[in-house]
């Protein structure tokens, strides 16, 4: 028992259980009997006699001594090259070597055109052009107004280090009739057989070349820029000739850094054929000018000389050479004046390309361009906005100008001859630019002449008033809208009666003004095919450009073009 007991108070001490934790009601009641007698002696404890001692374990630190070495070191600072940045190159547009345009209209007008050049290359470059535009319809009670234009060019350049070296032949036939007399005025067949035997029928031909050699911009500043050298032939159907020879040099030599000299020497020669007029002209020029310039002006002053040698006489003339521009805000409004003059031939091939109506033998006078006078302000309103305002007064000796010609050899009075006057003439113009974005852009001129003559009693076929206006709407580069206004103001052509003694009375009469309103559209259907169609004179109006010529009336043409 007493074995039993002993081993079940050990288990509990122990273990730990929380048995005082119990009440008497959660044990059970356990009696216990001890019968053998023990001894309870306990044993004397152990004790320790020492007594705690602190001991102390701070560290103690000498001090420290140490001297600073003077030993200066001398950094290296290894710059390193900045690359340039670099832009990635945009993907070249793709060219194509060829380009075609047909089209076709009302008075039975037909166009063609043909082009082909070679691609991008560095040492040369050539193109050929093709051109045939006419139109073989009638106009009311005049005379059949047919006409033909056809032109062939052939264009060459050859790239040197210092030099471009450029060519150029080209072919222009142009067809026309001297349609401004009214049918009705020719009884029976006299009209089939002036039709006929071609007696109103025009055709000029022309055929030329050049060739120069022009410094590029990579040559060092040297005397010679530029030389070169031109000749055509130029004829019409009744037999006139006229031949051309040309030399021009362009020399320039720097001075200083803002200046420079100028010296342009040409040489050009006319040979004229005609049934009474005609013979030689030779024209030689030479201009001296210096030009120098700060930081907001620019200023070129020189003499021009020329002479005018013919088979009967020969003058001398010395013109100025004088223009000067100021920046009154720098590069927004800039204001310019001057003084210049010339020696303006009046060819046989220029009258006819201003006016194809003009007899086959006239004679043939050079302007003289004695003064011409200017100032105006140029610049810019805005980013958008760009701005030209002048005014000018020219003295001009042997202006030219064209009335019906008095000869009962011509048709009705219906072909020019060419008078000259001296000539004051004012000018007041400005021309105003607007790009609206990108899509839209507007143009508008206006010109106001005021004529001043000695013996005419009008400025005959040049109005006092012209203008223009253009506008071009691109729409995605699908659709481009372009329109053109022309507006020329009143002008007076020369009209003459005969009586029955031969006497002859000249009277002039009013042309009204004219406005001509054109209008074009384009589909591009890609980058290579397109589609357009243009308006003409869509208000019909009919106007006269030359006394006795009438203009075609609404007018249309629709066509295609391509690429590849």
């Amino acid at each position: 028992m007493k074995k039993i007991t002993s081993i079940l108070f050990t288990g509990l001490f122990l273990a730990g259980v929380n048995l005082f934790a119990q009440t008497k009601e959660s044990l059970p009641e356990m009696e216990f009997e001890h019968t053998k007698p023990s001894d309870r002696a306990t044993k004397n404890a152990i004790k320790i006699s020492e007594n705690p001692e602190v001991v102390d374990d701070t560290l103690v630190i000498s001090p420290l001594n140490y001297t600073i070495l003077k030993k200066q070191e001398k950094p290296e600072y290894k710059v390193e090259k900045i690359k340039p940045a670099k832009i990635v190159d945009e993907p070249l547009k793709k060219l194509y070597k060829h380009y075609a345009k047909v089209g076709f209209g009302n008075y039975t007008s037909p166009l063609v055109e043909f082009s082909m050049s070679n691609l991008r290359n560095k040492d040369y470059a050539g193109s050929v052009y093709l051109k045939h535009y006419s139109m073989n319809g009638k106009l009311k009670e005049v005379g059949p107004p047919q006409f033909s234009d056809n032109e062939l060019v052939l264009d060459g350049k050859k790239f040197f280090k210092e030099f471009t070296l450029n060519g150029n032949l080209a072919y222009k036939r142009n067809v026309v009739h001297y349609y401004g007399f009214n049918i009705d005025s020719f009884p029976g067949d006299t009209l089939p057989y002036l039709w006929q035997k071609g007696a109103i029928k025009q055709r000029f031909s022309f055929i030329g070349t050049s060739v120069d050699l022009t410094s590029s911009e990579l040559r060092p500043s040297k005397w010679l820029q530029k030389i070169g050298i031109d000749y055509y032939n130029y004829q019409d159907k009744f037999g006139t000739t006229e031949n051309k020879f040309g030399l021009m040099t362009n020399l320039v030599k720097d001075v200083s850094k803002k200046s420079d000299v100028l010296i342009d020497v040409g040489v050009d020669y006319y040979n004229e054929k005609m049934t009474v007029h005609g013979g030689n002209n030779f024209i030689p020029r030479l201009r001296a000018a210096f030009v120098t310039s700060g930081k907001t002006w620019k200023l070129k002053v020189g003499l021009g000389t020329a002479l005018d040698v013919t088979d009967s006489l020969t003058k001398g003339f010395i013109y100025p050479q004088v223009d000067f521009q100021y920046s009154l805000v720098e590069d927004i409004f800039y204001f310019y004046a001057g003084a210049n003059g010339d020696l303006q031939r009046n060819s046989f091939r220029n009258l006819t390309t201003e006016n194809p109506f003009i007899a086959s033998d006239i004679a043939l006078k050079n302007s003289n361009l004695q003064a011409k006078l200017f100032a105006g302000l140029r610049g810019a309103f805005s980013s958008k906005m760009t701005f030209n305002a002048f005014v000018s007064q020219s003295f001009i000796d042997h202006m030219p100008y064209y009335v019906n010609q008095i000869d009962t050899g011509s048709v009705a009075g219906n072909v020019f001859d060419v008078v000259y006057d001296k000539t004051s003439l004012l000018t007041v113009g400005g021309d105003l630019g607007f790009q609206v974005s990108e899509k839209l852009m507007l143009n508008a001129s206006a010109f106001y002449n005021f004529y001043a003559m000695d013996k005419q009693l009008q400025p005959w076929h040049r109005p006092a008033i012209t203008g223009k206006f253009t506008g071009k709407y691109n729409l995605k580069d699908k659709i481009i809208i372009s329109a053109d206004v022309y507006y020329l103001g009143p002008q007076f052509g020369r009209t003459y009666t005969q009586d029955t003694l031969g006497v002859i009375t000249y009277d002039d009469v009013k042309i009204k003004h004219l406005i001509d309103v054109n209008l074009g559209v384009e589909y591009r259907y890609n980058q290579r095919f397109s589609a357009f169609v243009n308006f003409n004179n869509i208000a019909s109006y009919r106007y006269y450009r030359w006394s006795q010529y009438p203009s075609q009336r609404f007018n249309f043409m629709v066509g295609l073009t391509a690429n590849f």
